[in-house]
């Protein structure tokens, strides 16, 4: 159980990082653009 739940971890992580980099680059575009 202990090895299954940290695969499920690593893939839910995997699938969460393109959406944070996508808020972290819109959080430093919007500033410097000036939206």
């Amino acid at each position: 159980l202990g090895i299954n739940i940290l695969e499920i971890k690593k893939i839910n992580v995997m699938n969460m990082l393109p959406a944070l980099v996508m808020i972290v680059v819109l959080l430093w575009l919007v500033p410097n653009i000036g939206i």
